[in-house]
């Protein structure tokens, strides 16, 4: 069961001067880092033209913009490397995209991610060099690819590198490196995905004499056309969506509702997305959900079940037809990763009933396990079960895994303190991938054992549920749903609000859905202002909540935690509450 807890709300001085603003909505504001009237005031109108940085700010953006000119006009052969995962493919796709306004075709080059693994390999710079590539420019990779771009310069090829993860003590030897988070950059925002910082690139493109030389040759508001798949690879990416960020996927929802790629039309067809978009108001009804769960994930399944070059194709494609087979192969490639992660997760869990305590590590592996599926049962498992999951793939003697964690266990600092027995190892504080040997499998398990029991008290391994805030019956309307929609869109940094409203009484109860694996509740409560006799009346769905079904009964009072949706099925619209938990109320 989860423990609930409430975020503070925002202090008063915060409040003075934004007496325009309800309460509540400033509240929310604060908990997510806005600390201005100013910072208040670009949140809730993101604004392009004021609010992007200036891409000449970035450290080696200038010495990048001049040697890519500089290829074009010696005619030299390019190569994009990009990664194999969304972020890696749309940044290989949009800047492609500007090379071909020159009648320029790069040579494109992305991994494959079982062979290969992540990151610049040195077969792959053979490979190009052996094609007579005088530039390569990585996207989403290469900040910590040593020996590879040394190996790029012995052979003759300058190599620029566009990455957003974060930057060892020394770079690598490239001819520019192009990243926010290196020493001495004073761009402002540092939290841009890789397409984002391919987005720079291009935007400080445009801005070359060269580029205003060839004005004929660039479309109208050419940059803002790509801001569709720079949104898909922020938003897929789990970047954090303030800042910048928040309005390039603003403003990139409203681009993928007119989207003018054949495969981008086609992805969303076969995902079940029909995009409307309003030209009086510039809205749609798309959202980071439609990004982060229905296209993203099709576009991932290919680099993690086949080959990535398979989504990058799609991004590129010219053709309705090609698009179609295209979004039709992927979507199919999208059903096998979502049945071997069912798979893989069914036979984890099956072993962790056989322990008779659950361990405050989940660290499991098997031969026949996929290894582009081992970070999404981690994931899975991390989420569950509240506690770090490192879940690998076993090949002879080689191992390859993914790790994810919890707040406050800083997994990658924790596979820092075990490099001894890994092989490889890169991420975050909340994600990680690793390789080692099979023979260091249980030094490795019973290292991190010692430090997780060692940083992490037990009580710290029960779900946590974080409110934001508190609403009352009467707050449950159309005004306190238009107030909260006026924060997205929604994402890592910038969650969708989770409200509470205590001591309400089940009057109506059921079970939905195909396979009745859906909790529907019509919920009554008492007017909370004193003389305010009046009771409120509101449906609730849980998603896969029907096990509560049979603990609940007519005229319980319970507590809920809900978002607030709208919703339309089979009746007039109306406002209804989106369940994430409840509890038996102890109010009266």
């Amino acid at each position: 069961m989860n423990q609930w807890s409430f975020k503070p709300g925002a202090p008063q001085e915060f409040k003075e001067g934004l007496s325009q603003y309800p309460s509540f909505v400033l509240d929310l504001l604060y908990q997510r880092g806005l600390k201005s009237k100013k910072d208040v005031g670009d949140f809730l109108k993101p604004d392009y033209e004021k609010q992007l940085n200036d891409p000449l700010l970035m450290r080696g953006m200038d010495r990048a913009v001049g040697r890519i000119v500089n290829a074009i006009k010696k005619e030299q052969k390019v190569a994009i490397f990009g990664d194999y995962d969304t972020d890696g493919v749309c940044g290989a796709a949009v800047l492609n995209s500007f090379f071909n306004l020159f009648d320029f075709q790069p040579e494109i080059y992305i991994p494959g991610r079982v062979k290969e693994g992540y990151g610049l390999n040195c077969q792959a710079i053979e490979h190009l060099a052996d094609k007579g590539v005088k530039l390569a420019i990585t996207v989403d990779c290469g900040v910590t690819d040593f020996a590879e771009i040394d190996l790029a310069n012995k052979l003759g090829m300058d190599v620029i590198v566009l990455d957003h993860h974060y930057v060892e003590d020394r770079l690598p030897n490239a001819l520019a490196v192009v990243d926010p988070w290196q020493r001495g950059c004073d761009y402002p925002f540092k939290n841009l995905a890789g397409v984002g910082v391919a987005f720079k690139a291009i935007q400080a493109l445009l801005k070359s004499n060269f580029a205003k030389k060839n004005a004929e040759k660039i479309p109208v508001a050419f940059d803002k056309w790509l801001l569709d798949l720079v949104a898909l690879g922020t938003v897929v990416d789990c970047m954090p969506l303030l800042g910048e960020n928040r309005v390039i996927v603003k403003y990139g929802l409203v681009v993928l509702a007119q989207s003018q790629r054949p495969g981008v039309r086609a992805l969303m067809n076969i995902a079940g997305v029909k995009p409307i978009f309003d030209s009086q108001n510039l809205t749609t009804n798309l959202d980071s959900h439609t990004l982060g769960y229905a296209l993203g994930p099709r576009l991932n399944a290919a680099g993690r079940m086949s080959h990535a070059n398979m989504a990058y194709e799609l991004l590129i494609c010219q053709s309705d037809q090609e698009a179609e087979f295209l979004a039709k192969r992927l979507d199919e490639k999208n059903q096998e990763r979502q049945a071997e992660t069912s798979r893989v997760l069914a036979q984890v869990e099956e072993r962790l009933k056989k322990i008779d305590e659950l361990p405050m590590l989940i660290f499991e592996g098997d031969e026949s396990w996929s290894i582009g599926i081992n970070g999404l049962v981690a994931g899975k498992l991390s989420d569950k079960y509240f506690r770090p999951a490192f879940i690998y793939k076993i090949e002879g003697e080689n191992v390859v895994g993914s790790a994810r964690s919890i707040p406050g266990f800083n997994i990658i600092k924790a596979l820092t303190n075990v490099k001894d027995y890994l092989s490889e190892f890169g991420g975050h504080s909340g994600a990680a991938g690793f390789s080692t040997k099979k023979d260091n499998l249980m030094d490795l398990k019973n290292s991190l054992e010692k430090i997780i029991n060692k940083e992490v008290r037990p009580e710290a391994l029960e779900p946590q549920l974080n409110l934001d805030l508190t609403l009352s019956a009467r707050d449950i309307s159309w005004q306190t749903y238009g107030q909260l929609r006026a924060l997205a869109p929604f994402g890592q940094a910038n969650p969708e609000p989770i409200c509470c409203l205590n001591n309400v009484e089940i009057i109506n109860l059921s079970l939905v859905g195909n396979g009745s694996k859906h909790l529907r509740l019509d919920l009554r409560a008492r007017a909370d202002q004193p003389g305010d006799s009046r009771f409120f009346i509101f449906r609730a769905v849980g998603f896969n909540f029907s096990d509560w079904a049979q603990k609940l009964k007519l005229g319980d009072k319970i507590d809920v935690a809900f978002e607030l949706m709208s919703d339309d099925w089979r009746g007039p619209e109306q406002v209804q509450l989106k369940l994430v938990d409840l509890r038996i109320s102890t109010g009266f």
